[in-house]
Formats: C-alpha cells, sequence, structure tokens
C-alpha cells in the first residue's frame, strides 16, 4: 500500500482484493492481529462487502464475529505484560557504553541480589553476539569442554563467566574491565533466572501448538489459553514465585482479557467440535455440563441453518404439534366400560430432520486413525455426515495465526526489543534444560514431557 495504514484505507484496500480474485461473497473469517486499526478496518471492511451485488442473497457479515484474533499474537502480549512487569531494563545497545553503567555495573557482585535478570541477561547476551570474534570464542568454549552441538545463545552459568573473563583480558581500559567483570552471574542469580525461564517455557509450549504446517489448528486456541492462564495463575499462590507474582498476575490479566473476546466468534468452539477426538469432551470436562450444553446448543443452530440451506427442497415439515386433549397416565390404563372414550391423542411430530445427523456425530465413538489428520477424515466421512462436511469445509479453513511461528522470532516491528532478546535466550536454555517439568509439590500438577 502506498497509502497510510488507517482503518479505512485497510478496509478498502482488503475488499478491493476480495473483488479482485472474485470472492466478496465467499468470504468467511479473516484472521488478523489485535491492532486496534485491524478491528476498525474490519468494520470499514464489512461496510462495503454487506453492499456488494454477490452478497445479496447472504446473511451480513458481521466483523466481529467473523475477527479471529491471531493467537500467537495472544500469547505473545501476555508474555510482553509479564516481563514488562517484571523488569524495567532498556534494551540493551552493544554500541553504546551507556549500556554497561549503573543499572548493572555500579555495584559489586556482593550487592547483586536485586539486579533485573532480564536486563542482565540480555546485556550479556547480546554481547556474546556483537561481533564474529566473539561468538567464535563463546563456540570455542564450548568445544573445550567437549560439548558436541555449541550453541551460539546462552548456555549456563560457566560458559557465560569464562566468555567474560576472557573479553576481560583483552580490555586495555581498567574500568571497561571491571564492568565486564560485574556482569558475571551468580549462583543465585542463576537461580531465579532459572525459575524465570520456567514461568515463560509455559508461554513457549501455548505457541508452539500452533506450529503446523498441515492440519488446522485453531482448535488448540482456547485449551492453550486455558492452559496457560492455569499454570500462570495457579503459580501466584506458591511463596516459590512470590517475587513474580506481579508479573504473574500481567499476564493472566492479558490472557483474560482477550480470552473473553473470543466468546464474540463461534469459529473456536466448532473448528474444536468438527475435531472427531474433541467433539464436547472438552467443554464437559474443563467447562462444566451447562455450559457444554449451551455450546451444543449453539453448534445445533449453526448446524439447522446449514442443514436446512443444503435442503431447501424438501418438504418435511417442520409444524408444531396439536396439543393433547388431556394428560394420561399409567393409572388410567384400566379404565371401565362406564367411562367415557379417550380423546384421540394426535400422533406426536417427527423429529426434527437435522437433529439424526447432527447427534449421530456427536454422541457417535468416531476417532482420528494415529498419525491422520482431521481434514483427511472428513474427506472419508462426508457422506456419512454430509452437512458436517460441509461445516468442516468452511470452519476448518481457518487460519489461529496471521504470522508463522517461525516468523515471531525475527519479527521486530511487532514484538518489543527486550521481548526479541529474551525470547531465543529461553528458548536455547530450555533445550538443555531436563524435558520433564518438576511438579512444584502439587498434587494436580501433571509431568509434561515436552516434544
Amino acid at each position: 500500500m502506498n497509502t497510510s495504514h488507517d482503518n479505512v484505507c485497510l478496509g478498502k484496500a482488503l475488499y478491493k482484493i476480495a473483488k479482485r480474485y472474485g470472492i466478496a461473497h465467499k468470504v468467511g473469517w479473516v484472521t488478523c492481529d489485535n491492532a486496534s486499526n485491524n478491528r476498525t478496518m474490519l468494520q470499514h471492511f464489512a461496510q462495503l462487502l454487506n453492499t456488494d451485488e454477490t452478497r445479496k442473497n447472504h446473511d451480513k457479515w458481521d466483523y466481529q464475529s467473523r475477527h479471529i484474533r491471531c493467537l500467537a499474537h495472544i500469547i505473545n502480549l501476555a508474555t510482553q505484560a509479564f516481563i514488562g512487569t517484571h523488569s524495567k531494563a532498556p534494551h540493551y545497545d552493544p554500541s553504546s557504553t551507556d549500556s554497561l553503567d549503573d543499572s548493572f555495573n555500579a555495584s559489586p557482585p556482593l550487592d547483586f541480589a536485586n539486579r533485573d535478570e532480564i536486563g542482565l541477561v540480555c546485556c550479556v547476551t547480546v554481547k556474546t553476539c556483537s561481533s564474529a570474534k566473539q561468538k567464535a570464542l563463546f563456540t570455542d568454549l564450548q568445544k573445550k569442554d567437549s560439548v558436541e552441538i555449541p550453541r551460539a545463545l546462552l548456555i549456563d552459568m560457566k560458559y557465560l563467566n569464562c566468555f567474560l573473563v576472557e573479553i576481560s583480558s583483552e580490555e586495555s581500559n581498567v574500568e571497561g574491565q571491571r564492568k565486564l567483570l560485574a556482569l558475571r552471574i551468580t549462583e543465585e542469580e542463576w537461580s531465579r533466572i532459572t525459575e524465570l525461564l520456567a514461568l515463560l517455557k509455559h508461554a513457549d509450549r501455548a505457541q508452539q501448538v500452533f506450529s503446523s504446517e498441515n492440519k488446522p489448528c485453531l482448535s488448540n486456541g482456547l485449551p492453550a489459553l486455558e492452559k496457560l492462564h492455569m499454570a500462570w495463575s495457579s503459580r501466584t499462590k506458591k511463596a516459590k514465585y512470590a517475587q513474580f507474582k506481579p508479573a504473574l498476575d500481567a499476564g493472566v490479566r492479558k490472557i483474560e482479557e482477550y480470552y473473553s473476546k473470543t466468546s464474540l466468534a463461534d469459529a473456536y468452539t466448532m473448528t474444536m467440535i468438527l475435531d472427531p477426538n474433541i467433539k464436547t469432551h472438552h467443554f464437559k470436562k474443563n467447562w462444566g455440563q451447562d455450559l457444554e450444553l449451551d455450546v451444543r446448543k449453539e453448534a445445533e443452530g449453526i448446524f439447522q441453518k446449514r442443514w436446512e440451506a443444503t435442503h431447501r427442497s424438501s418438504n418435511v415439515s417442520t409444524a408444531a404439534p396439536l396439543a393433547p386433549s388431556g394428560s394420561q397416565s399409567r393409572l388410567h390404563d384400566d379404565s371401565s366400560d362406564d367411562d367415557e372414550p379417550l380423546q384421540a391423542i394426535p400422533p406426536s411430530r417427527p423429529q426434527n430432520p437435522w437433529l439424526k445427523e447432527f447427534n449421530s456425530y456427536l454422541d457417535g465413538d468416531d476417532e482420528l486413525d494415529k498419525s491422520q489428520s482431521v481434514v483427511s477424515w472428513w474427506g472419508i466421512n462426508a457422506q456419512r455426515y454430509p452437512t458436517w462436511a460441509s461445516l468442516a469445509r468452511d470452519y476448518l479453513a481457518i487460519m489461529a495465526l496471521s504470522v508463522s511461528i517461525e516468523a515471531l522470532q525475527v519479527l521486530k516491528s511487532s514484538l518489543k526489543k527486550e521481548v526479541i532478546f529474551s525470547t531465543p535466550l529461553y528458548t536455547s536454555i530450555w533445550e538443555l534444560e531436563n524435558e520433564v517439568e518438576a511438579d512444584d509439590g502439587d498434587s494436580d500438577w501433571e509431568d509434561e514431557v515436552v516434544t
């Protein structure tokens, strides 16, 4: 676009694209991040779309219920809220001499108990990557210790502190040497960093469930947000994480803010229902029976509307049955000859025709075969459940993300600079940690293996 990226221009541009490709009458949902101009863009887009001639026989396109918020962006915003609350350290600029001043170096090592871990880690990590010579030095230190695959990012305290000693020895300025040596991480600081990384690890796991190139993943949206919310909120009550409570609370609030907005779009629940391994089981287990019934009722309305759209030529009557003349019970089955003859009870109306297929799928025991994708399953079972398959073609095509997981690691325009450095940082450390997380003594916590 060669114009400003305001809501009107963005809305017009999106509508022109839909018109150019001849899909204005087929637009279902739009996935984009949570920037405010995207919401207003969709509002303007809806105005143009609903006046399009090709949509005159279609329902109005509602921008609120058709907006899918990028789930990776939601998790990133929650992580930003966490990090931004816990750390006020500025972005570290390796070219600036001010980057190694009072924030990390003014106090002697014995007074380092309250140093900002995130700022410290970002400062040192950027230092290891600031030149080809320093990258090679950091790699060589690992090779000397028989590390088969040397890492380019932060590994552990041993390699990091050795690296700082090495580069300080090449520093001619005494004050520069002092500042570099003051960056060495103490055992206490490393313990706090490890605890911090364990908390951020939950966000990384939540984000990675959307990293798929060959299967729909919007059905993972609500469970991923719920799991991250539970992981962080449960730890706010534990003494072990007391120093991180404000950060955890900030992250939890951000998750709740965007989780509540998912209720505007039925796509989040419908994609779960359309997964034969999920259906309504997740809602019954985690939401309770009443809310599960609400989800099922909403799905029935969507299903009925699609069934009627594909059976418009059907003459099946759905008129309400006549009310019976009076109630009967088994106590009156043996009436005497003197009793007045009972009035005939009109036959009850046949079951709503769409319910047979609706219930057959939801109440059936269908499951995906091992390594089978949900898309291939619906391709095989489309004749058994034609209306459900029609819905699957629409809902399972919805994107959960507006950007790939891999691109999130380098998109500096959409992430705070502090997060850019800390994201590869804690990812590199996790690669060397045990893959099973400790249970913290919580009886409700299940060990989870990261694959």
